[in-house]
């Protein structure tokens, strides 16, 4: 070999070389980080792998009435699971467990998609199983890899009601709601409440999840749990509410086959002692999947048993409206208490003619006396001369076109209408002192909801003075084991004289007391009953009935609103039932 050959043949040696040293420099480089630098991190996730983690879901708090009576709490049930790497390893699982739970193949995969998170996380494909298939669901644990039973606490109400529209009910999250709550830790197939209570009380009520850690060997086959790594899952808050559960039972059973609702309540405090909309459903069946045909026989039922009508139905409010045109009179000096008007039972305006309900009239009667017989005339007159500026802002420092603030989801705001709105939907000439009359007897197009009628009465009996509506007193904090009391806030003053208080406590007064009241029937020896019947227009079928009234008595400080769903005649349908309410009440208390 040459001198240049053997040169050629020394330089690409040493390159080999130098190229074999920085390959092994590379290689001892990495072995030394994974096996010196990283040896914690991949021994910490060797011994991971040797778990599998499972969620203990938190039982929900407990809900208690005003008198410390469970009336929602927890019970134990069953959801079944997949591990999708250890039961997709063998497609025929899917055959076989739908064999065993009758359940189409395709349905059982659909959820599993639906709550897929990873592989090897569980995905939720039966919730709230029966003891039956629990039962043989158990018997072949072992038969079917990748298959598990996770308990779960369940919610159930006590006896005597259902107080679904009162205490809502929970359900598994959708997509929606688990992105608008990712940063408060949700995910696919946890609870959380979606009407009522449970809704509006969600974060004191839904406590903290559990860990469970199992050891596996590389073929998943389960050796146990670990005891020392287990987190216990801790409970929600327990609430307590202001609610009677007696006294909501009994108003439930009254209403059993009424579509309306009815709410009771302390005047002084704002606490609701009886809530309840009718119809309405039974909150245990959400703790499964509702089949469609179930869902469809709910939201297609025309009586709307779904429909919360205490927050959410808006109704004209009829003659119990009638308090507010009297106040704007009195208060602007417009109408005295001595002036009187005459009803003849019809009223005409050009050609046209209203109608008192009394249509043999009422002859001369003074504002007392309008309030105690529910004259639609004698309002007609003096609503022309207050005119619509001056009522409606009345109506508005009662908080009417506005929530209430309850402390209960999907609350409507009904509505108020003003001159603007009048001139848009009838142009400036299309209205007039047609619907004045109609709006100062509480027609047209005001619309309210019982719930702002329960803050009204709450002002009229604490002559403006109310406190808002509310229906939690306090919670039990699990951490400190603390009771903490809420307290609620007082509304906005509403400044009338002491005197228009007086004629319209006195005109309410002669409504239940009175020798010619409408709702005489609803009066009470001892209880001071003041109140008014309404009896709302409907286009579509029977008039819809209200009553409300309140006790002046200060050992019984209790009002009441009661909406009947064409129910006809206030005085007839309502105030009766209100005196069932009352009595019972007072009976309890004594």
């Amino acid at each position: 070999m040459d001198s240049k050959n053997s040169e050629n043949f020394q330089g690409r040696l040493f390159i080999f070389i130098l190229i074999d040293l920085i390959l092994f420099a590379i290689l001892g480089s990495r072995v030394y980080t994974l096996q010196i630098e990283k040896f914690s991190d991949f021994s910490n996730e060797a011994v991971n792998n040797m778990y599998r983690e499972y969620e203990i879901p938190a039982p929900r708090g407990i809900i208690y009435d005003r008198y410390h009576r469970p009336i929602v709490y927890n019970t134990m049930n069953y959801d079944l699971a997949i591990y999708p790497y250890e039961f997709e390893t063998y497609p025929e699982n899917w055959e076989r467990l739908a064999s065993i739970t009758g359940i189409d193949k395709e349905i059982l995969q659909k959820r599993s998609k639906k709550n897929y998170i990873s592989p090897y996380t569980p995905s939720k494909i039966l919730s709230s199983i029966d003891f039956k298939m629990q039962s043989k669901i158990e018997e072949h644990l072992t038969d079917i890899p990748g298959i598990y039973l996770l308990t779960k606490p369940i919610r159930n109400v006590a006896n005597g009601a259902t107080a679904a529209h009162l205490l809502g009910y929970t359900n598994e999250i959708n997509q929606r709601s688990i992105n608008k709550y990712k940063a408060s830790g949700y995910r696919s197939g946890d609870i959380i409440g979606i009407k009522g209570i449970e809704k509006s009380y969600e974060w004191n009520l839904k406590g903290n999840k559990g860990r469970r850690f199992t050891r596996v060997n590389a073929w998943g086959k389960d050796f146990g749990e670990d005891f020392s790594k287990s987190i216990e899952p801790r409970r929600g808050n327990d609430l307590f509410l202001t609610i009677d559960w007696q006294l909501q039972c009994f108003v439930e059973d009254l209403f059993k086959n009424i579509p309306g609702c009815a709410i009771t309540l302390n005047y002084n405090t704002g606490e609701i002692l009886s809530f309840v909309s009718k119809p309405d459903y039974d909150t245990g069946i959400f703790s499964r999947v509702l089949s469609e045909n179930e869902w469809v026989s709910l939201t297609s039922d025309t009586l709307k048993p779904l429909f919360n009508r205490l927050v959410q139905a808006q109704y004209p409010p009829g003659s119990v409206f009638k308090m507010i045109t009297a106040i704007a009179g009195l208060e602007e000096g417009i109408v005295s208490p001595e002036e009187t008007h005459f009803c003849g039972g019809i009223y005409r305006l050009g050609k046209r003619s209203f109608k008192c309900w009394n249509l043999a009239g009422h002859g001369d009667i003074n504002i007392i006396q309008a309030l105690e017989g529910s004259c639609n005339i004698y309002f007609y007159n003096i609503i022309q001369k207050i005119g619509l500026e001056t009522w409606y802002k009345y109506a508005e420092l009662f908080n009417f076109g506005n929530l209430s603030g309850i402390d209960i989801p999907d609350e409507s705001k009904g509505f108020l209408p003003d001159r603007n709105f009048m001139n848009k939907r009838y142009s400036r000439s299309g209205w007039g002192t047609g619907n004045l009359l109609n709006l100062a007897i509480g027609q047209g197009e005001i619309l309210v909801t019982p719930v702002q009628l329960a803050n009204y009465i709450c002002n009229l009996a604490n002559r403006g003075n109310a406190q808002q509506l509310h229906l939690v007193k306090a919670y039990v904090d699990q951490e400190t084991e603390e009771l903490v009391k809420i307290i609620s806030k007082p509304n906005k003053p509403i400044q009338i004289s002491d005197s228009t208080w007086d004629i319209i406590h006195e005109g309410m007064k002669k409504v239940v007391q009175g020798e010619k009241g409408t709702a005489k029937i609803a009066n009470i020896k001892g209880l001071d009953m003041h109140g008014k019947t309404g009896t709302a227009q409907n286009p579509h079928g029977n008039n819809h009935a209200w009553f409300i009234s309140f006790s002046k008595n200060p050992q019984f400080p209790f009002a009441q609103v009661l909406f009947i769903e064409y129910g006809g005649s206030g005085s007839k349908s309502a105030a009766p039932l209100a005196r069932k309410i009352f009595d019972f009440y007072k009976e309890t208390l004594d």
